[in-house]
């Protein structure tokens, strides 16, 4: 004869309200690890980023005291775009009475590999303006970086918008646009710089391809539209690069 084992329904439900609240507290305890992860991945980012720093600064010490002149760089945005450029500037190096111009500028590592391989004559210039407001990126830290080309550097300290009006028109060989990231200020960075572009001189700008939210590519899109007819593109990947032509 087939015994059945009948079970109690109020032991049932007390057994899956058990369950339900022990999975309730796992997938707490999931939450509450992940959150945990995340503050020990930002102290390690953070701690990272401070050892570097003090590097930097031992590093920058020791060279003063032997009476070398070292830049002082946290962060580097550049580098890559290092095969480009010299592809974009060869026609330029060695050059004579060249007049470049920079819009964002940090801690001027773009602008000091300008100078040590494209700006190389004494009669060359670069204009580089920024706001330098970020702690790391101060006007006197640009100063000191730029203090071995301290003659051929005119820093202009203060908002590309209200800079730019006051610059000479068609004055500038060569116009690098990587201020305000935002996609209307890299427009109107761009707007504003045209004019002071020469005549079959270059426009590079930066992050094209940056991803996240109001980014430079509309801006940069809006304007290469509203200049169509009037430049040459010469290249197009995360940077971008045009020739101001005849309009």
């Amino acid at each position: 004869m087939n015994k059945h084992t009948e079970t109690n329904p109020s032991t049932a439900s007390v057994e899956l309200e058990e369950l339900i609240q022990a999975i309730g507290k796992l997938a707490e305890g999931q939450a509450q690890l992940l959150e945990t992860q995340k503050v020990i991945l930002q102290s390690q980012k953070e701690l990272l980023s401070r050892t570097t720093t003090l590097l930097n600064d031992q590093r920058t010490i020791q060279y003063r005291q032997m009476g070398i002149h070292t830049p002082y760089w946290t962060k580097d945005w550049f580098s890559q775009n290092i095969p480009v450029w010299q592809a974009l500037l060869a026609p330029y190096q060695g050059q004579k009475n060249l007049r470049f111009l920079e819009i964002g500028s940090f801690q001027g590592r773009s602008a000091t590999w300008l100078l040590q391989n494209i700006l190389v004559d004494p009669t060359t210039q670069i204009h580089c303006i920024d706001p330098f407001h970020w702690p790391e990126a101060t006007r006197e830290i640009f100063a000191y970086n730029m203090q071995p080309f301290a003659e051929r550097v005119v820093m202009h300290v203060g908002s590309s918008q209200d800079i730019l009006p006051t610059l000479t028109p068609d004055h500038f060989d060569v116009i690098y646009v990587d201020g305000d990231h935002r996609a209307n200020n890299a427009y109107l960075d761009a707007a504003m710089s045209w004019p002071l572009l020469k005549e079959n001189g270059l426009m590079i700008f930066d992050d094209y391809e940056w991803t996240g939210e109001d980014t430079p590519k509309a801006g940069i899109d809006r304007f290469l539209q509203e200049k169509e007819g009037q430049h040459e593109l010469l290249h197009k990947a995360y940077q971008v690069a045009i020739r101001k032509q005849k309009s």
